[in-house]
């Protein structure tokens, strides 16, 4: 195979010049997740450099949406929430 230890992939549906719409499929998880910040910018700076964007635009993941703007960086904001407490005795 093309990438023996699996690959991230990411479907990303254009909606208008400021809204993308993604779903991701991570490895590791080998499933579908609610969100991916790596995903959702890298598929931004891609629809953004192509032109199918602008440079602040919105990510629609399951998870929630994520705004990313570019300038000289790339700055992404977005919901964040523990879904998740645990303890580990070593």
């Amino acid at each position: 195979p093309t990438f023996p230890k699996g690959a991230n992939v990411n479907f990303v549906e254009k909606v208008d010049k400021n809204l993308l719409r993604i779903r991701t499929f991570e490895r590791g998880v080998e499933g579908e997740t609610w969100s991916c910040g790596t995903g959702a910018t890298a598929s931004a700076a891609v629809a953004h450099k192509l032109g199918y964007v602008t440079s602040d635009c919105i990510v629609e993941t399951k998870g929630g949406p994520l705004r990313i703007h570019f300038d000289e960086t790339v700055t992404m904001t977005g919901p964040a929430e523990v879904i998740f407490i645990g303890m580990i005795q070593l």
